[in-house]
């Protein structure tokens, strides 16, 4: 009987090993799997993201390269400035190694290098007015936010009657969020206007970086701005 009793524990004792390895390896497997699934996912993201990233809006280099082709012939000097920041924009913009997520105070400084060339273009008609309240400085917000928003702005910023195009940018912190708003000085916003280049490369960052964390609005009143 003891003999018999003695199999039994060790029969039992080896099937219960046998099961917890079993149930921890598969355990373990489901986790790889999981695993996995979230590194593809994540490599799909930031591959999603640096292609956006990479696209430069192909009217903004028609226009600048006409600006550069026409102040050749008159300022010399603005030609090389405008091509020297044209140049140092285009490798913020192709730059693979970029983090997806920047601080403002980042993100300023590369919005800094596309108005200058944008200024050389428009003189004084372009004004711009930029935040510089050193709390949200350091907020993160994914990169190349500013630049397609500015620039849709002084698209279609125009104000015919001052011949100015006047843009302001404010960053505000409110209830959990970050705010950002783009103001112009063009007309209203129409009800059938469509998402262009700019907007839609915006839109895709934040569907990848902040999955039903994010908004994006067009106010007429009080003031025209682009509200994220």
């Amino acid at each position: 009987i003891e003999n018999l009793e003695k199999e039994q524990y060790l029969y039992w004792s080896s099937f219960s090993l046998a099961y917890l390895i079993f149930v921890s390896f598969r355990s373990l497997k489901e986790q790889a799997n999981k695993y996995d699934h979230v590194a593809t996912e994540n490599l799909s993201s930031l591959s999603s993201l640096a292609s956006i990233q990479s696209r430069i809006n192909p009217h903004f280099l028609y226009n600048a390269l006409n600006s550069i082709a026409s102040l050749s012939r008159t300022e010399p000097k603005k030609t090389e400035e405008m091509a020297l920041e044209l140049a140092r924009f285009y490798g913020q913009c192709t730059d693979k190694s970029a983090a997806p997520l920047i601080s403002l105070r980042d993100e300023l400084s590369i919005l800094g290098s596309y108005l200058k060339i944008e200024k050389i273009r428009f003189g004084d008609r372009l004004q711009v007015s930029l935040p510089t309240d050193d709390k949200v400085m350091d907020i993160l917000i994914p990169s190349f936010t500013l630049q397609p928003l500015v620039e849709n702005a002084i698209k279609y910023g125009y104000d015919t009657a001052e011949n100015v195009i006047n843009i302001r940018i404010t960053a505000e912190t409110k209830d959990g969020s970050f705010i950002l708003r783009i103001y112009d000085s063009g007309p209203p916003f129409s009800e059938s206007m469509h998402s262009g280049y700019g907007l839609n490369s915006i839109a895709k960052k934040l569907k990848v970086l902040f999955p039903d964390r994010h908004s994006i609005s067009y106010h007429n009143e009080p003031e025209k701005c682009v509200e994220i």
